[in-house]
């Protein structure tokens, strides 16, 4: 961080900074140019709102499933990606009911880790109804 503040140092006419959310980035141009503006660069605003988009539509599949009314999919009509993503889905669902079936009889999260081979965070989710 040393060089981008000795070059920042050299260029005091910046009043705008774009940069990524890395602390040393913020804190070079804090002490090279106290007086500039620092905003997110366009790549990383598009990152953050495509994630934060695509995160807010996954839990809200269900939903949206439901008032569409296409809780029935047609493998045949799905494109290979589709179709390759669906399968990962019924994958997951199958894991899913596998690992409540277990809770429902009692067997430890401890033990569900051993049977299924899943790692906490997943068996947890599951059980928590954070999975879908």
């Amino acid at each position: 961080m040393d060089t981008s503040r000795s070059w920042l140092a050299e260029h005091q006419s910046i009043s705008i900074v774009a940069r990524d959310r890395g602390g040393g980035y913020g804190e070079a141009i804090a002490k090279a140019l106290p007086d500039a503006e620092q905003v997110a660069d366009r790549w990383h605003l598009m990152e953050n709102s495509s994630w934060a988009y695509l995160d807010a539509v996954g839990k809200s599949m269900r939903q949206i499933r439901q008032a569409v009314g296409s809780n029935v999919v047609d493998p045949k009509l799905l494109t290979y990606a589709e179709k390759r993503q669906y399968e990962g889905y019924l994958r997951r669902q199958e894991t899913n009911e596998a690992i409540r079936e277990l809770s429902k009889q009692g067997t430890s999260i401890r033990q569900i880790i051993r049977q299924t081979g899943h790692t906490r965070k997943l068996i947890r989710d599951v059980l928590r109804g954070q999975r879908l």
